[in-house]
């Protein structure tokens, strides 16, 4: 949907939230040219930090306990390092975990340490022990950068085997699953060993020590979808708005074609959208979008027919109802770095927005009211949204930032009409995502969409203006798996010209 008539928005904000609206994502912004603009991008960028809130403190130790009596659990030290699902990135949290322990590595350099690695049981045996392993050299890389000795450390891949004087709950659910995704560290002096004078050979290494393969660098995070991953999910979207000069820069447009004049007293239009959308990881940086809108959408007005003289009638109720598929929507995401560069992770989207909608320009106009017979579900316009999106995480909270500008495409329509643009917009957003805990986080952020009037044959059309759209944006997240959350955002419009309400809720159905 959109907040402007005339602006076509699209997935440019920021995954999986506010923020793949914020990723500014989808569609037109004009409510009465019905388009999805002011939803998706929240909705995209709120899913793209709800993800890293995911893999940010999905990695905190929790309370662990044994309910009624099943699978002991024993505490876990503070040296136990935790991990997010199929990864192998240090958290902050295990970094800062770590760091406190280097002073005392460092004045006793007789201590060495142990890393048990460790997975939890899904996935095949081999590709957890190498899951295993690259965890622990993720640990010895970080504190071999930070002065320790590589010889003071060694490793034990253990894949789902148990680990040595840890028992570990069994049940086959996430909070078992969590407490099996960790590195346990162990510090310990080794025995000195004396061997008889006749005994030439080396001693054979302890035998829970293993050789490390060279330090390799953590994998980072990710923010799109690993590649060959198919992501579906389902949209629902209500939008509210009753800013009455939105309404006229829509009308004057509609009203190059029609021979009445109105003007408009009183607008109220209500936007009912159902979004399904498909997400591809093309590679582990790249990632395809597609969405498909199915819009239901009303207007009430009352309007007073304006007479050759300029003198203005009667009021007159006018109410129109329209529904179909919406204008389809494709994107690409790029993600620019995996680790953090001066404390931001950056990516690059641009999404297009197709005609597949009804055009409001093919649709007749009542006579007597001057307002279409029906709403068209669709801007017709083609549009272009490049953007580009930023996340600083630190740990329990997630700040992003978002900037995208979009470009509608004019068109002909020939005779007394000519070439039409509906106007050109850009829209800027930033906020913060607050982890309650790893699976819920709440937000707060603010959008401000600016949209040039509309022009013909290159000479702005009467009546209209520029267009100021800003909202304050609240949501929250509950995540069943670091690509499989539950999304509500809410956008309460604080200019004139922004939508009262707009409503997001947003459904995860395949991954």
């Amino acid at each position: 949907m959109s907040r402007s008539p005339f602006a076509s928005r699209s997935s440019t904000d920021s995954r999986r939230e506010g923020a793949k609206a914020p990723p500014s994502l989808s569609g037109d912004r004009d409510p009465a040219k019905g388009s999805l603009g002011l939803i998706r991008p929240l909705a995209w960028i709120s899913g793209v930090l709800s993800l890293i809130c995911v893999l940010s403190l999905s990695s905190l130790p929790q309370a662990t306990g044994s309910p009624q009596g099943k699978d002991p659990v024993l505490p876990l030290p503070a040296a136990d390092l935790y991990f997010h699902y199929d990864d192998d990135f240090l958290t902050p949290y295990d970094r800062a975990l770590l760091r406190e322990l280097l002073p005392s590595l460092k004045a006793h350099p007789e201590v060495h340490v142990l890393l048990y690695a460790h997975a939890d049981i899904r996935g095949t045996k081999e590709y957890n022990y190498a899951l295993a392993r690259s965890r622990g050299d993720a640990v010895r890389h970080f504190l071999v950068v930070q002065g320790i000795d590589p010889a003071r450390i060694a490793i034990l891949p253990l894949g789902v085997d148990p680990i040595p004087h840890l028992p570990l709950c069994t049940r086959e659910e996430e909070s078992c699953f969590h407490l099996h995704r960790i590195v346990h560290l162990v510090e310990y002096i080794p025995a000195p060993r004396t061997l008889p004078p006749a005994t030439v050979r080396k001693a054979p290494p302890p035998p829970l020590l293993v050789t490390a393969n060279p330090p390799s660098a953590p994998k980072g995070i990710s923010l799109l979808l690993p590649a060959g991953k198919l992501l579906v999910e389902n949209t629902f979207m209500y939008v509210h708005n009753s800013a009455t000069q939105v309404g006229v820069q829509s009308f004057t447009v509609n009203q190059l074609f029609p021979t009445t004049l109105v003007n408009i007293q009183q607008l109220s239009q209500d936007y009912y959208i159902d979004i399904l959308s498909f997400y591809v990881g093309l590679t582990s940086r790249l990632e395809l979008e597609a969405d498909v809108p199915y819009v239901y959408r009303t207007l009430d007005a009352f309007v007073s027919p304006i007479s050759g003289t300029g003198s203005t009638g009667t009021p007159t109720a006018a109410a129109a109802s329209g529904n179909g598929l919406g204008d389809v929507q494709f994107g690409l995401h790029y993600q620019f770095n995996t680790h953090p560069a001066l404390g931001g992770l950056f990516l690059g989207n641009l999404m297009v927005k197709s005609t597949s909608g009804t055009s409001p320009f093919s649709i007749p106009v009542n006579q007597d009211t001057g307002v279409l017979t029906s709403q068209p579900t669709g801007t017709g316009f083609w549009a272009f949204e490049p953007g580009f999106s930023v996340f600083f995480p630190t740990t329990p909270v997630v700040f992003y930032g978002n900037g995208s500008y979009i470009y509608n495409m004019s068109r002909n329509f020939g005779g007394n009409v000519g070439t039409v643009n509906p106007g050109y917009a850009t829209d800027f957003n930033f906020g913060g995502w607050f982890s309650f805990n790893p699976k819920a986080s709440f937000s707060l952020g603010y959008d401000q969409m600016t949209i040039w009037p509309p022009s013909q044959n290159g000479i702005q059309i009467p009546l209209t203006r520029i267009l100021q759209m800003g909202s304050v944006l609240f949501g929250t997240s509950y995540s069943v798996s670091p690509h499989f959350f539950y999304l509500v955002t809410v956008a309460a419009g604080v200019t004139p010209d922004a939508p009262n309400v707009q409503i997001m809720l947003r459904i995860p159905l395949f991954y």
